[in-house]
């Protein structure tokens, strides 16, 4: 059945499905397949799910995706797929995934959220740069590749194409063409923000001029690339961000900041340059996006957009040493456990039990195998680790006496508040000595450290203990603590003047 307004799926979009779905069948048969990606969010209207061999029917939150598996919006929706192996595509109206093992196939407007995408074409894959913004669609028996915001590359048979805002390959056979494209203001991309000023586009009977920089910044308190998304923690906000595009200009850039609720303007402290420019951020959550110069004036084409989230914090509160211990019964409710650096130890009760010889406790994932366990109470504790995060569904019967429990659903979750790590040094007040200094602490499990780009490894217990230098265009170093799901968080440190 399709929803009012979808988007029905090119001919040979459905023939390279049904081919993938019994491909998958086949070879998948007697073990499930890997769990790739989840439905995280539904925006102003539904979505729809379709696993391999089976019809639409309706998509809840929560609902996992495996290889072959489908998820599509409708003219009047969009949703966001967080991707388990890190980031997630944030899905605009009409548009239909299908997932595979390491990449998707997809029709319809997507962006990239958290990290890179990987979506297969007719002639080879496609890489969306984070933060970037692509539409796909039929167009003259083959599709049509539109990069609305940011950049991608296409690779195919030992050739790589880079795709820039306001570019577009088509794809008839096996040629390629690269056409004038589309920003998403002027495609009229309903994933655009549409609020008042927001618009790149040249409007105006003029185009900007390329914004002088404002007063001296100075050196940076931290550096990321343009298109990143993060949370900043520094002990005493404004933070001072540099923010390169050295790869997206070729000239000179500008950067434009917004509040969540505001629309964009250009930065009244940024500093720009050729490469990089450096924007102070005070406490609270601001966007941001780059637009490249073209001679004297500023480009329509927005290269690159992001959203950075500045906290007052020191970063120095040790992380749990304990994992949670929760308890739930087996009364028909749904119950969500949140953990923070351990999974949670659960433990399963049937209130109301009938005396027995003995019990079954059955916990069912929503794919994989069941856990069925012989008990002799109507309690049972699942030390920390044995359950992921995942949902699940349990209950208890009784065997001699014919009786069960309803059924309960769990939900395990990491919890978006908590901490990705902590610093033991150096000190948010501690005096350096010199450019170079010691970096300690530790990461919740699941994270991923670097200090200045390079990794830094961590022990059994996800310690860590380095030196780093501080680069000469910086105040200090910025710790980043990085997780394939829960995204980034930098740990700001300043040094001496």
């Amino acid at each position: 059945m399709t929803p009012p307004g979808a988007r029905r799926e090119p001919r040979a979009y459905a023939r390279r499905a049904a081919f993938l779905a019994a491909f998958l069948a086949g070879a998948c048969r007697g073990a499930p397949p890997a769990e790739v990606a989840e439905l995280s969010a539904v925006s102003s209207g539904a979505a729809e799910k379709s696993r391999v061999g089976e019809e639409w029917r309706p998509a809840s939150l929560g609902d996992r995706f495996a290889a072959g598996d489908r998820v599509r919006t409708s003219s009047a929706s969009s949703a966001r797929v967080r991707l388990l192996a890190g980031g997630g595509l944030r899905m605009g109206p009409s548009t239909t995934i299908q997932f595979g093992t390491r990449a998707l196939t997809a029709v319809g407007e997507l962006e990239a959220d958290g990290g890179a995408a990987v979506v297969e074409l007719e002639i080879g894959q496609a890489r969306i740069a984070p933060g970037s913004r692509v539409r796909i669609e039929p167009h003259q028996g083959g599709l049509r590749f539109d990069v609305l915001v940011g950049r991608a590359v296409v690779a195919w048979t030992g050739r790589r194409l880079d795709v820039t805002a306001g570019q577009a390959l088509t794809v008839i056979g096996d040629r390629v063409l690269r056409v004038p494209g589309s920003s998403a203001a002027e495609a009229g991309s309903a994933m655009a923000t549409s609020r008042p000023g927001d618009s790149a586009a040249a409007g105006a009977p003029a185009r900007e001029p390329v914004p002088r920089s404002g007063p001296p910044i100075g050196r940076a308190d931290v550096s990321i690339r343009a298109g990143l998304s993060a949370t900043i923690h520094d002990p005493r906000p404004p933070t001072e961000v540099r923010i390169r595009f050295a790869e997206l200009c070729r000239g000179a850039g500008a950067i434009e900041l917004a509040r969540p609720d505001r629309p964009f303007r250009a930065a009244p402290h940024a500093q720009g340059g050729r490469s990089a420019a450096i924007v102070r951020l005070e406490r609270g959550r601001h966007r941001y996006r780059v637009r490249c110069s073209e001679g004297n004036e500023l480009g329509d084409i927005v290269i690159a957009s992001g959203s950075l989230a500045i906290e007052k914090d020191v970063g120095t509160r040790p992380l749990p040493r304990q994992a949670p211990h929760n308890r739930v019964d087996a009364d028909g409710r749904r119950y969500t456990v949140l953990y923070q650096n351990r999974l949670p130890t659960i433990t399963f009760r049937w209130p109301g039990a009938p005396r027995a010889a003995g019990y079954r406790l059955r916990i069912a994932p929503r794919r994989g195998r069941a856990i069925q366990l012989s008990l002799a109470s109507a309690r049972h504790t699942i030390r920390s680790g044995e359950l992921g995060e995942g949902h699940y569904r349990f209950r208890f019967d009784a065997p001699g006496q014919q009786r069960a429990s309803r059924t309960s659903t769990l939900t395990i979750d990491f919890d978006n508040a908590a901490r990705s790590g902590y610093l033991l040094w150096p000190r948010p007040t501690a005096p350096w000595v010199g450019d170079s200094v010691l970096v300690s602490g530790a990461a919740t499990q699941g994270w991923r450290v670097a200090v200045s780009g390079a990794p830094v490894p961590l022990d059994r217990q996800h310690r860590f203990y380095t030196f780093a230098t501080r680069a000469a265009d910086e105040n200090g170093i910025a710790v980043e603590f990085r997780h394939p799901t829960h995204g980034v968080h930098l740990y700001v440190r300043r040094g001496p003047p």
